[in-house]
């Protein structure tokens, strides 16, 4: 029904999101163009179905780049996204929002801060895990670290660049399976495999950034979707890829045969990653990008290129979801299509927003809730109560209406209060000592409110 739901949307976009009557149209000119296709392609043909599956998402596609060449550009400014574009903004929307934030964000990224220690203990702390953990558990384990790299992708795109792009699984998926290919029916070594896994999938990414430029973040998010779908459709449903639903086989390298030893593996990959990341934010590239996604107006005012600055994020993140991808695929022994479903992305996204788009130890922590909180449920908890971990993911999606710098941020907030509370409380409770100089400028306030009519 999700897909039956995409595909029904299709039409809705060509109409602009303004035109029951072009919606109807083009739903009914879809169906007449997939009835008379399957007159002229292959019976019974793996590629047949691929196509006939794929017309809706082609007619989307289709339907926006004649908007693009039509007008010019599609953005708020346009009024084609209008309300839609301004709700689903980086950081909420609104001009005062993101002066406040744009301010904080510029401040964080000079000297040192406390808050520089909260990711450093968690990560500590997960380092730890693989000496207390052991079978099903590690492997679970690992397999969160890799989540974890792949969500920092979304951390660049997202995030920093403040595009809302919905294909991110389809970069892991291409990753994984270009891991699996070229490790297991090249005779690559692993590790480099994932390497040049994630080269293969960033080209693609600059493609899609290249395309999506000059769109509004709803038309971002509906063409990344597309993408995602297509992709799906089309190329990992191919048998070489697929295998009769078992995938590829990803055998690591003998030295990390353990899953202790992988796991250590994936979070020192992500380790490197996370610093990368913050080197980059608190460089000059990072206070442009920090321009460009608060004012693409402003930031071309002062002569920065906001085509360049997005492209490197779409460069950096496409990458970095190519190796979470490859990752992911070593530590369960396959690369299996379907494990990167676009609409499993969605959710992806939805697990890191809720816990922190920006945030590095969110990133962590998303990737290991992902996958230990329902290995907890299924394992000591009811069957029925398996869906709980979906549902919670789902609720706290909510509450990022209330907090949208999602769940890390706010509770960091709220531990700062209750600290800054503790410390006025003691501040208060002694008694207050001055110098003879601020007891002289007392006394002359005193005196001159006493003389004063």
């Amino acid at each position: 029904m999700t897909l039956l739901m995409a595909t029904a949307f299709a039409a809705v976009v060509a109409a602009r999101l303004r035109s029951l009557p072009a919606a109807v149209g083009v739903a009914m000119a879809m169906g007449l163009i997939t009835d008379i296709s399957q007159d002229f392609l292959p019976v019974n043909s793996s590629l047949t179905a691929a196509i006939l599956t794929s017309i809706p998402f082609f007619v989307m596609g289709a339907f926006l780049l004649a908007y693009v060449l039509v007008s010019g550009r599609i953005n708020e400014a346009a009024s084609t996204g209008g309300a839609l574009d301004r709700a689903i903004r980086p950081m909420g929307g609104g001009d005062e929002v993101s002066s406040a934030s744009a301010v904080s964000v510029v401040a964080a990224r000079s000297g040192w801060s406390w808050y520089m220690l909260g990711p450093v203990a968690v990560i500590a702390v997960v380092a730890l895990l693989p000496v207390l953990l052991t079978g099903y558990w590690l492997t679970l384990l690992a397999g969160g670290l890799a989540f974890a790299v792949i969500f920092l992708s979304f951390t660049m795109v997202v995030g920093e660049g403040g595009m809302i792009w919905l294909c991110q699984a389809t970069f892991a998926g291409c990753g994984a399976i270009a891991t699996a290919q070229l490790a297991t029916n090249h005779g690559m070594n692993p590790l480099l495999a994932v390497l040049i896994g994630g080269l293969i999938a960033t080209p693609v990414g600059v493609v899609i950034g290249l395309l999506t430029i000059r769109l509004g973040n709803l038309y971002v998010a509906l063409v990344t979707l597309t993408f995602g779908l297509l992709f799906e459709t089309l190329i990992f449903t191919r048998n070489v890829f697929y295998q009769g639903g078992v995938g590829v086989t990803a055998s690591r390298p003998g030295f990390l045969a353990g899953n202790e030893a992988f796991a250590y593996f994936c979070l020192a990959v992500f380790v490197v990653i996370a610093l990368v990341v913050v080197n980059l934010r608190r460089s000059t590239t990072g206070l442009a990008l920090a321009a460009v996604r608060y004012s693409e107006p402003g930031a071309r005012t002062v002569g920065l290129s906001v085509l360049g600055m997005k492209l490197l994020v779409a460069t950096l993140g496409t990458f970095i979801a190519g190796v979470g991808g490859g990752l992911l695929a070593l530590n369960y022994g396959n690369a299996l299509p379907t494990s990167y479903a676009t609409f499993g992305g969605l959710v992806w996204l939805a697990v890191f927003v809720t816990i922190g788009l920006r945030s590095i130890t969110a990133a962590v922590i998303a990737g290991l809730s992902f996958t230990l909180l329902p290995g907890i449920f299924q394992t000591y908890l009811p069957t029925a109560w398996g869906n709980v971990p979906t549902l919670l993911f789902g609720l706290g999606a909510v509450a990022v209406a209330a907090h949208p710098d999602g769940q890390v941020a706010a509770n960091a907030r709220l531990a700062q209060g209750l600290l800054l509370k503790i410390i006025n409380g003691k501040t208060r409770g002694q008694p207050a000592t001055q110098s003879p100089e601020a007891a002289a400028d007392s006394a002359g306030v005193a005196d001159i409110h006493q003389t004063s009519p």
